[in-house]
């Protein structure tokens, strides 16, 4: 299967732009759908899931880790984000893209524990 992951930074989907997605072989879309208060990243993440359900695509999501306690609350943010897209949901996967360097002092393990058991206590 051919997946690519978007963001934010991508912006909003044009059918013309899934339509191109799927001409190119991509099946499955994996969308940033971390919610960051500074950026309007809900109301993206919502436009892209739409647009690729009506363009026919498969979805996932990804949370980006900030390694923060607080963060931790965006797992949970985004969970309830995709809940009214359960159904054309692939998988019940929610991915936790962890790419930043882990600041020193903090427990990288123990953050993805925590993560982990939000994500499933969520059903993904």
């Amino acid at each position: 299967m051919f997946a690519v992951d978007i963001s934010n930074y991508t912006g909003r989907l044009t059918a013309e732009q899934v339509a191109g997605l799927k001409t190119a072989g991509v099946e499955l879309v994996i969308v940033r759908a971390s919610l960051e208060t500074r950026r309007d990243q809900r109301a993206i993440a919502q436009q892209q899931l739409q647009a690729l359900i009506d363009g026919g695509m498969l979805i996932q999501a990804y949370v980006w880790c900030y390694w923060e306690d607080d963060s931790l609350e965006l797992v949970r943010a985004t969970c309830g984000l995709l809940e009214p897209f359960r159904e054309e949901y692939d998988g019940d996967i929610l991915w936790l893209d962890c790419e930043d360097r882990v600041p020193a002092g903090v427990d990288a393990a123990g953050w993805l524990r925590r993560a982990v058991a939000i994500v499933r206590d969520e059903g993904y």
